[in-house]
C-alpha cells in the first residue's frame, strides 16, 4: 500500500509548479521515511486482551536481563526475585520469557502478519495461583547480541494461557504482547531466574515445566532423562496449542 501512495504522491507533484519543490520535496522525504521503517512496537511492553473486554497486562516493571544461547536469545523480565521465587508460595508478580529464535535481515525479511521468530512465555502469580501463557510472536532485534544491553521491538504475537491451577482466573485470553523490551546481559541471573520459575510452575502444577529450554538448566543425571523426556512433551502440547491458536486466526482473517 505504501507503495502505491508513493507513486500517487509523486504523480500529483508532478502537476504542480515548480514554485512548491521545497514543499515536496520534504513531502516525498516523510513518504520515503514511512517506507524504510515498517511497522513499529509502541513504547510500553504490555500485554493486550483481544476479548470483548479489553484488558492490559503491562510487563514493563522490574528487572529484564538476558542470556546467549547456542542458537537462540533469551530474554527473561520479571517483578520477583530469585530469592522469592525460591522461598514463597505465596507471590504476586510475573515472569516473562522471551526467546529470540532467529534474527530477521531489515530489507530482505518481509514482516509477514503471521511470521513468528519468537516464543513467548507469561507466568502470572496471584496468591496461591499461578497461571502459564504462551504463543508466539514477530520481535525485531535492536542493538548488538552479547552488548552490555541488547533488546527487541515484539510488534506482533498471539498468546493464549496453557496451563494453571485449579483457582487461577484467565482474564486474558486471547491476548498479545507489544512493546519494548530491553535487557542487560546476565547470564547467571537469567538462568537463576528460569530454573526458579520452573521449580514454583513445577511445585504448583505437580508436573515437571521449564521455563524456556537451556542446556545449563539441568542439575543433575539423575534427573536429566525425565526432565528431558517432560520438556519434549510439554513443547508437543505448546506446539500444538500454537497451531490451534493460529488456525483460529486465519479463520477469522479470512
Amino acid at each position: 500500500m505504501l507503495t502505491i501512495a508513493t507513486n500517487t504522491l509523486l504523480m500529483h507533484l508532478a502537476h504542480r509548479s515548480l514554485w512548491a519543490l521545497p514543499a515536496n520535496f520534504a513531502c516525498i522525504c516523510v513518504v520515503l521515511v514511512l517506507c524504510a521503517c515498517g511497522v513499529s512496537a509502541p513504547e510500553r511492553l504490555e500485554f493486550t486482551s483481544l476479548g470483548d473486554t479489553p484488558r492490559t497486562f503491562p510487563t514493563d516493571i522490574g528487572e529484564s536481563t538476558y542470556a546467549l544461547d547456542l542458537a537462540n536469545t533469551s530474554f527473561i523480565m520479571s517483578d520477583l526475585t530469585v530469592q522469592q521465587l525460591e522461598e514463597s508460595t505465596n507471590l504476586h508478580g510475573y515472569v516473562l520469557h522471551v526467546e529470540l529464535l532467529w534474527v530477521p535481515k531489515a530489507g530482505k525479511t518481509a514482516v509477514d502478519p503471521e511470521a513468528t521468530n519468537a516464543s513467548i512465555r507469561l507466568v502470572i502469580f496471584s496468591g496461591k495461583e499461578i497461571g502459564i501463557y504462551g504463543g508466539g510472536g514477530f520481535a525485531w532485534p535492536k542493538g548488538t547480541s552479547g552488548a552490555d544491553e541488547y533488546g527487541v521491538d515484539i510488534v506482533g504475537s498471539n498468546v493464549t494461557l496453557l496451563k494453571a491451577t485449579d483457582g487461577f482466573v484467565d482474564m486474558l485470553s486471547p491476548a498479545q504482547l507489544t512493546g519494548r523490551l530491553r535487557s542487560r546481559l546476565d547470564e547467571t541471573r537469567t538462568r537463576q531466574l528460569r530454573r526458579a520459575t520452573s521449580q514454583c510452575v513445577s511445585n504448583a502444577l505437580k508436573r515437571v515445566q521449564w521455563v524456556g529450554h537451556d542446556k545449563h538448566d539441568k542439575h543433575d543425571k539423575h534427573d536429566k532423562h525425565d526432565a528431558n523426556d517432560m520438556h519434549d512433551m510439554n513443547d508437543m502440547h505448546d506446539m500444538q496449542a500454537m497451531h490451534d491458536m493460529q488456525a483460529s486466526r486465519n479463520q477469522s482473517i479470512r
